[in-house]
């Protein structure tokens, strides 16, 4: 596009249960106000409330395995599907020979973007059905796959993964075969951060 995006970083800071600061964090975020996009092109799938119920009940009931991953910095381990351009924030802003002001021109997405979500979302679903995931026809943020003749389920919400399985073993080897190809945090169940 030629249409060229402010961004700004945010500041935020991590808190430990104790209120103490655990870490400070920065991180730059696209100002996308355009009405250029369709629906279609920033729409990402999440899990349906209903399925969401039903699968963590059923778990529940049958005494499942339940895991959950958070994927660090998701949008930007995602890459731009078309041509963005973005200003420096203030404070970073450089000029050519010429003075004009020189902008970035990104490769991965930013949070901020409107198609990050759908960009990460269409990069995971290529995952998912790479390693033997059947995205769900009914809902498209479930993905099951059988293994020894039990069924697994992912539910997907943005950019975080809930597990739920028999064995935790077959679930422990997917969340390893994620951290092969993602940056991911493993929140130890439902219990988790």
């Amino acid at each position: 596009g030629d249409k060229v995006l402010p961004s700004m970083f945010i500041f935020t800071e991590k808190r430990n249960p104790d209120d103490s600061v655990k870490e400070h964090k920065a991180r730059l975020v696209v100002i996308d106000n355009s009405k250029s996009m369709s629906g279609d092109s920033v729409f990402s799938p999440v899990v349906g409330m209903e399925t969401l119920n039903c699968a963590l009940s059923c778990a529940a009931l049958i005494d499942e395995e339940i895991e959950r991953i958070d994927f660090s910095s998701a949008f930007i381990q995602s890459a731009v599907n078309e041509e963005v351009l973005v200003r420096p924030p203030k404070g970073y802003e450089e000029v050519d020979e010429y003075g004009r002001q020189l902008c970035y021109k990104l490769k991965k997405c930013l949070y901020g973007l409107q198609q990050a979500p759908r960009c990460f979302n269409e990069m995971l679903q290529k995952f998912l059905e790479h390693v033997g995931w059947e995205q769900s026809a009914v809902d498209p943020g479930l993905y099951t796959r059988v293994v020894g003749g039990e069924w697994y389920k992912v539910l997907v919400w943005v950019d975080d993964l809930i597990l739920i399985g028999e064995d935790i073993e077959v679930l422990t080897t997917f969340k390893a075969e994620l951290a092969e190809t993602f940056e991911v945090k493993d929140l130890d169940g439902c219990d988790g951060e």
